[in-house]
Order: C-alpha cells, then sequence, then structure tokens
C-alpha cells in the first residue's frame, strides 16, 4: 500500500524516502499475509481431516490413494447407505428361507396352530349363523312367528272369555246375544290386557291405565247390565204363559233346575253348572263326562247323595 500525496508533502519526504517506507511497508504486508494464509490452509485441512476421519470411523470405507477429499465424502456415504440396505435385505431375505424351511419341514408352533384353529372354529360358526339367517330370511320364520304369536293371543283371549261365557235362556234372541256377548269383549280388550295368573287359572282383568287395578273376568262379567238383562230373558205373557221360571232342587243334584223343564231348559242348567261353577271350559277334557252325568242325574230327578 503506497503512502499518499498528503502525506508526502505533510512529512515533507523526498522521492528516495518515499521508495523506501513504501518497499518496507509491502514486504510487511506480504509476510503477515503469507503467514496467515498459511495458517487458515492448515486449520482447514484439521477439519477436512477430522471429518474424514469421522466418514472413516462410522462407515469403515477407507480413502483411497490420491483420492480427492471432495470425492471421498461423496463417495463414502452413498456406498455405506448402499451396502446397510444390502445387508438388511439379505438378513430379510435368510430369514424368510429360514422361516419357508420350517414350515416345510417341521410342525407348526403349538401357539400359532391353537390360534389358528381358534379363528377357524369362529370363522365357520359366524359362516354357519350366516347360513341359519339366510335360512330363516328365505323362508319368512319372522312372519310366520308373528302370525303364530298371533293366533295364540286369539286363542288365548277366545278360551278366557269361554270359560265366562254366561248360559242365556232359550227365549233369549240368539242375534241380540251374540251382538251383546261382542259388544262386551271389545269393551273389556280396549281397556283391559287379559292376564292368566299360573296358580290360578280363571281369567284376569289387567287395567291399561293401572296395571295394579285387576278384576276378575267373571266379576265383569255379572257386573255387565246388559249382559244380565239379556240372562234374565223374557217373562212370558198371555193364556197358559208362567210370569216367571220355577226353580226346583233336586235329591244330590247340586244345583236347580227349572220345574218342569224342557231338555233345552236341563241342558243350559247343567252347561252353567259346570262352567260357572265347576270353573270347566266346554273345551276341557272333563267337561263332556260331567256334562253326560250331571244331565243324566237331572232327567232321572235324583242322584246320590255322595255323587
Amino acid at each position: 500500500m503506497s503512502l499518499t500525496k498528503e502525506f508526502i508533502e505533510a512529512q515533507k519526504l523526498d522521492e528516495t524516502q518515499v521508495a523506501a517506507i513504501n518497499t518496507e511497508h509491502d514486504t510487511e504486508i506480504a509476510d503477515v499475509k503469507k503467514e496467515y494464509d498459511g495458517k487458515a490452509n492448515t486449520d482447514a485441512e484439521a477439519i477436512i481431516d477430522g471429518a474424514m476421519a469421522s466418514v472413516i470411523k462410522k462407515t469403515g470405507i477407507q480413502r483411497d490413494q490420491g483420492e480427492k477429499v471432495a470425492e471421498y465424502l461423496s463417495r463414502a456415504p452413498d456406498l455405506y447407505v448402499t451396502g446397510q440396505v444390502a445387508s438388511e435385505k439379505k438378513k430379510l431375505e435368510d430369514a424368510e428361507k429360514v422361516l419357508q424351511d420350517k414350515i416345510k419341514t417341521s410342525k407348526p408352533d403349538e401357539l400359532l396352530t391353537g390360534q389358528f384353529n381358534d379363528l377357524k372354529s369362529k370363522f365357520d360358526g359366524l359362516q354357519a349363523k350366516e347360513a341359519e339367517f339366510d335360512r330363516i330370511v328365505e323362508a319368512g320364520f319372522e312372519t310366520k312367528y308373528t302370525e303364530t304369536v298371533q293366533k295364540n293371543e286369539a286363542l288365548t283371549r277366545n278360551m278366557a272369555f269361554s270359560r265366562v261365557r254366561p248360559t242365556f235362556p232359550e227365549t233369549a234372541n240368539t242375534f241380540e246375544v251374540n251382538a251383546k256377548w261382542d259388544e262386551f269383549k271389545a269393551n273389556i280388550l280396549k281397556d283391559y290386557d287379559l292376564v292368566f295368573d299360573e296358580e290360578n287359572p280363571e281369567p284376569l282383568c289387567s287395567s291399561k291405565d293401572n296395571i295394579h287395578k285387576q278384576f276378575k273376568l267373571a266379576d265383569l262379567v255379572e257386573k255387565d247390565e246388559k249382559l244380565t238383562a239379556l240372562r234374565q230373558g223374557r217373562k212370558l205373557t198371555g193364556t197358559g204363559a208362567k210370569t216367571d221360571t220355577v226353580m226346583t232342587d233336586l235329591k244330590g243334584i247340586p244345583f236347580k233346575v227349572p220345574e218342569n223343564a224342557t231338555p233345552e231348559q236341563r241342558t243350559s242348567a247343567v252347561r252353567e253348572y259346570i262352567t260357572k261353577e265347576l270353573k270347566i271350559d266346554h273345551l276341557d277334557g272333563r267337561y263332556a263326562p260331567l256334562f253326560t252325568k250331571w244331565n243324566t242325574h237331572v232327567m232321572q230327578g235324583t242322584a246320590p247323595e255322595t255323587t
């Protein structure tokens, strides 16, 4: 770096002095620069040598003779990664081969066998259920079941009402009797659910508004005014007609029968005794023998006291 014109004039230097100072100055700068460049180069080489040493230690790949540092640092990582992948691939292939050989030449692991059999059993069970479901759907069992339930409920209702259906006199109009009876049943089913106690086969009525309100179906029949009126029958009037039916006791017979009863009145009295007093439905197997027995006794006008 040369001295400035201002500095030369201020110091009143001649040309010889200026040349001598510039030469000395340039020499010092060159020495400093040389020293600095050498140290920087040494530091850089130390850093590069440290990096290479780390790469060599990590990968195990040595630098070739005369190989440039940049080329080595580019080559070594690629070789290392490639080698690692190849090594892992080889391990995997070896393990797979061992497994295949074990499957072919030896018995499977008992645990795996048990798990497989368990899964197979569950799968078979699912298939069976699927097949059964398809069979049910195709056969319409759900519809048939619903129909069966409905029929059973209808049969239960009919049996319940048949047990308590009163005996109406022969003079009652059949159509009127059937209409009033059907009306009574409809009203009962509208307000009550029919219930059967396991210990008492007599049908009960449970209020739909309050399940704790229960009544005997037979009691509701007795309290129905329309049915009561029909049961009393018509009083006959006119020449030779009796205004009331006179009921009489027969020896050994536990129920009253009309005096001078007609066949219809006799059978009606017997039927009412069996269904009302004995609570035996006409569909019950005991009904027919009892009806024959008591009908015969009534016809004879007497029966043994022990009967």
